[in-house]
């Protein structure tokens, strides 16, 4: 079935950068990222350099597209020596006019992000809803954002190349590995999640498959996760260094995986083991790094573990 790659209330012609610049084709939608612009009005992008696959004006109320959504922006820095591509990696990118840096905003008399209102915020909900709904995804999940300036630099939310590879949800430029910028900031995230369909509450109603990882699910799993790292003072071996490889106990991963997809089989969803294990995986990263770094380990060590949590999730290979 033909996807639509514009979105139907952005104008994809006064800003329209598509053919300017060599772009990477993604065949799905993992990840929404979002930024602020720091301006009052829409950016120029260094004419198309830098821009994103869409941005949003709030008090104009309005959307500019500058290329197809399956198509790859460029908002973010794309290091070399970061395991994925970033602009590259599924990954639909959305710029807000506004500010994180709400000091400066006060000072330039421009729009702080915290003060979006909840029309402004329901516009960002209603393109992430029509995503999901014309290309069946991202997952409503997000990471912890932080606000600027805690958000900059290599913050306790900045994720590592495979992290970010792994994740999948809304996230913003401050979670992007290989990046500086602390934008979104304040941002009121978990309100875009709750408009575009998902919830911050305990559901009253069924979930539909595709929405099994929302904003409570994440809670849970962040739960379980701080478990497992306070247990590590009780049991030897939470993760090894042996050789400068780092190791992680796959058993103690992997349960999760197969008592979600026991939990889903009663209800009669089939889930396919290793898109659940790229799923929580890409949902309990963020929050394992940073239960590792918490119990006072450097950030390398945080870092091997997340590398490793993919492999530990993943089915045993069938030979």
């Amino acid at each position: 079935m033909a996807r639509t790659r514009i979105y139907p209330k952005a104008d994809a012609q006064t800003q329209w950068w598509e053919t300017a610049f060599s772009r990477g084709t993604f065949s799905s939608i993992e990840k929404v990222l979002l930024h602020t612009t720091e301006t009052g009005g829409w950016p120029g992008y260094d004419a198309g350099a830098k821009a994103p696959s869409l941005t949003y004006h709030p008090r104009l109320r309005a959307w500019r597209q500058h290329c197809y959504l399956d198509r790859s922006a460029r908002a973010l820095v794309d290091p070399a020596d970061t395991v994925v591509r970033e602009n590259r990696d599924n990954v639909v990118q959305i710029e807000i006019v506004a500010y994180a840096d709400e000091k400066l905003a006060r000072q330039r008399g421009h729009l702080p992000v915290s003060e979006l209102t909840d029309d402004e915020l329901g516009d960002i909900a209603d393109l992430i809803a029509w995503v999901r709904a014309e290309w069946g995804g991202p997952p409503l999940v997000a990471p912890r954002f932080l606000p600027y300036p805690a958000s900059a630099g290599a913050s306790p939310v900045r994720m590592s190349g495979p992290t970010y590879g792994a994740f999948r949800g809304v996230l913003g430029h401050q979670h992007a590995s290989g990046n500086s910028h602390g934008d979104p900031g304040a941002l009121n995230v978990a309100r875009i999640l709750q408009l575009a369909g998902g919830t911050t509450i305990t559901p009253t109603a069924p979930q539909e498959a595709d929405d099994m990882f929302d904003a409570n699910d994440r809670a849970r799993l962040e739960r379980i996760e701080r478990a497992l790292v306070a247990h590590d003072a009780e049991e030897d071996g939470r993760y090894k260094v042996e050789s400068d490889r780092y190791q992680v106990d796959s058993g103690r991963f992997r349960w999760l995986s197969s008592a979600l997809t026991g939990v889903a089989s009663k209800v009669g969803v089939q889930l396919d083991e290793k898109e659940l294990a790229a799923e929580v995986a890409g949902a309990i990263a963020p929050t394992v790094r940073e239960a590792v770094l918490a119990a006072g380990q450097p950030a390398a060590v945080a870092d091997a573990v997340v590398a490793a949590l993919g492999a530990a999730l993943a089915p045993p290979s069938q030979s």
